[in-house]
């Protein structure tokens, strides 16, 4: 049996201590989505006039959560419930038949259910958690289990004794996948995406019923002065999908109030305009306080692998195709051939607009100890820019940033540890 893994996007597929079956003959076909059928008649395809309405059983272990995706043969109906971890299985006439629930970590077992498929007479389970792909018979009788670490995917289907693992929206912004991120949760348990409430201003119903007021983090005037910049007469398509530049108008109250401040991130906020335009559902009722946001952070990702692989070996045909890319997809020129130096500078600029807000620019700056970057934000922000007017408060945090404090001092309680093992960091003398 071979495995074949497939790059692309499907818009007719729903989804995501023992020894493991490892696939040798495999391999990767990549699907060109412009050229894929978007749309089609389903009177052309489905009897739409004749309707039937199957009451499933509701015997013991039948109940069901919620239905993530339903599969019909000709003599069974498989329903996957996510939240509960199972798959059920009924008759035609919706009697309840069997189960497959094995949650665990052996070799018949799963972590999750990312997606399932049924084919012939085997149903596949895809569990990213162990990167494996788990085999039963239509009862839900286990057979084996494939090792699939090789591979990325969120999908999964089989048409004879072919098994194709899907890589869903690949050359969307879904496609960005994180390599490791933090699991934020939602519903009330402290444990979703605080950043959001740091980076927004208060924003009025258009954008969310959830009332968010922290903004202690803006976007910095040159970087959104970079992101702004036009190409090709388009601005960078990545602009408006990590910052707000819209200076809104807050219509809740009964007198408009026109946003004054700094463009601020959105990178991570699922507001209701941006699900709108992606055709997502809004979420704002399942958040129940501004800490309880349900969006994962990235912490490291492939763009930034990408980006770190292009600045270790230079302006070679490896590295301008790692940068050029990212900037295509963001709508940008590719970069030519160019000297060390320069190549060095696009990478750097890439990384400012591709891992904004992700916690990526500190410690940029600080492995090239590049401080000067940090003086000149604080000078800036120090001089209004209509009157030329100095604060010197703000001025002082430029006045502050010292030589080789690119790194931390040694901690006090450290250098007691034994006289004279440790020397200081010069910086903190």
């Amino acid at each position: 049996m071979k495995i074949f893994e497939i790059i692309c996007m499907f818009f007719f597929l729903s989804s995501c201590t023992n020894t493991t079956f490892i696939q040798e003959d495999s391999k990767t076909i990549n699907i060109d989505v412009a050229k894929s059928i978007k749309f089609f008649d389903a009177d052309k395809l489905l009897d739409t006039i004749g309707h039937e309405i199957i009451v499933l059983d509701t015997a013991k272990n039948s109940f069901i959560g919620h239905v993530n995706k339903l599969l019909v043969t000709e003599d069974k109906l498989y329903i996957w419930d996510r939240d509960n971890k199972v798959v059920f299985i009924y008759s035609p006439d919706g009697k309840y038949l069997s189960r497959i629930a094995s949650q665990g970590r052996a070799k018949n077992e799963y972590v999750d259910i990312d997606d399932f498929y049924v084919s012939k007479n085997r149903i596949y389970i895809l569990d990213n958690a162990t990167m494996r792909l788990l085999e039963y018979d239509i009862t839900g009788g286990y057979i084996k289990t494939l090792d699939i670490s090789r591979y990325w995917a969120n999908g999964v289907f089989a048409i004879n004794d072919m098994i194709y693992l899907i890589n869903h929206d690949s050359d969307t912004h879904h496609g960005k996948y994180h390599i490791f991120e933090i699991q934020y949760q939602n519903g009330g348990l402290g444990l979703g995406n605080q950043m959001l409430f740091e980076a927004c201003p208060s924003l009025y119903s258009a954008y969310t019923i959830v009332r968010i007021f922290g903004n202690h983090i803006y976007c910095e005037r040159r970087l959104s002065e970079e992101f702004q910049k036009i190409y090709n007469e388009k601005m960078d398509a990545r602009c408006l999908a990590t910052i707000d530049t819209t200076k809104f108008v807050n219509t809740d109250g009964a007198t408009p109030i026109k946003y004054t401040g700094d463009d601020f991130f959105i990178k991570f906020l699922e507001h209701k305009m941006k699900r709108s335009q992606l055709g997502y559902s809004d979420i704002d009722n399942s958040i129940v306080d501004v800490k309880d946001w349900p969006i994962n952070h990235p912490i490291i990702r492939l763009e930034d692998v990408m980006l770190m692989y292009a600045e270790i070996v230079g302006p070679t045909t490896e590295g301008l195709n790692m940068v050029n890319r990212i900037r295509t997809r963001a709508g940008m020129d590719a970069i030519p051939a160019c000297s060390d130096a320069e190549f060095q500078k696009y990478v750097e600029r890439e990384r400012r607009l591709e891992l904004a807000f992700e916690g990526i620019r500190w410690h940029d700056l600080v492995r090239h100890n590049n401080l000067q970057a940090i003086r000149d934000m604080y000078t800036r922000y120090a001089t209004n820019e209509e009157t030329g007017q100095v604060n010197a408060d703000i001025l002082a945090f430029a006045q502050n940033v010292k030589d080789n404090m690119y790194i931390y001092p040694i901690p006090e309680a450290q250098m007691k540890v034994k006289e004279g093992l440790y020397k200081q960091n010069e910086a903190y003398k």
